[in-house]
């Protein structure tokens, strides 16, 4: 009688099925980290923006937005000269670098502003203190793919959406 012992060719490969059917799940199942990392830089810049703006009404001074390719910066205008706001971690409005991968582009007037090649950066966008807005078009990148975009109106109004990357 001649009985072998081992597994057959139709057992290792349910074997193989079944590894790939959980692996696919587990990697489903993860979080994406990099997309809510995004997610959570457009909803900061969303809200630092509407706090200037509230800042600048409260206030009665204007505000202004420094936007490079990779950080925001904000300060006051007072008889036509910007003052930037300390950077001490007491100010919400200090300034604020965007996490690695994640980057800004700057439209104004329909035109794309070159935020890599601006050698002096100064504020594009203005809060006044009567509530208008310096209207602007900012695009959220992840990877280099425009994600969100974040607009502001005339009105004051500062609005944010995700742009399907598909």
């Amino acid at each position: 009688m001649n009985t072998q012992r081992g597994i057959t060719l139709i057992e290792l490969l349910v074997a193989l099925v079944i590894v790939a059917v959980l692996s696919a799940a587990a990697v489903l199942a993860m979080p994406d980290f990099a997309a809510r990392r995004g997610e959570a830089a457009a909803e900061r810049i969303t809200a630092l923006l509407g706090m200037a703006c509230e800042r600048a009404m409260v206030t009665g001074r204007d505000m202004g937005v420094v936007v490079s390719d990779d950080a925001m910066g904000f300060g006051s205008f007072a008889q036509g000269v910007f003052t930037p706001l300390p950077d001490d971690a007491a100010e919400p409005l200090r300034n604020r670098h965007l996490p690695t991968g994640i980057s800004l582009a700057l439209r104004l007037d329909g035109r794309d502003i070159d935020l890599q090649r601006d050698e002096t950066p100064r504020a594009r966008i203005a809060c006044q203190a009567n509530g208008e807005l310096t209207p602007f078009e900012l695009l959220l990148a992840r990877d280099g793919a425009p994600r969100w975009r974040i607009t502001g109106k005339p009105s004051g109004l500062i609005e944010r959406e995700r742009i399907d990357a598909h």
